[in-house]
């Protein structure tokens, strides 16, 4: 877009992951926005009863520790 002349500010993007792309995203002056992030979406599964605790919990724990 850039390349073309619109001047970007922001970048939206869906499902944050929570791996560091938003923080890169920032590093090179934009303002990063995601609509949900990945901690959001297990307890949504969880809640449903579509993801075991055992499973919710290895999953969180290492989004954590990414």
């Amino acid at each position: 877009l850039e390349e073309e002349g619109i001047k970007v500010r922001d970048v939206l993007t869906f499902l944050d992951l929570g791996l560091g792309a938003k923080k890169k995203i920032k590093g090179r002056g934009y303002v990063a926005h995601a609509v949900i992030g990945m901690p959001e979406v297990l307890q949504i599964l969880f809640d449903a009863k579509k993801l075991a605790g055992d499973n919710f919990k290895l999953t969180s724990d290492f989004l954590e520790n990414v």
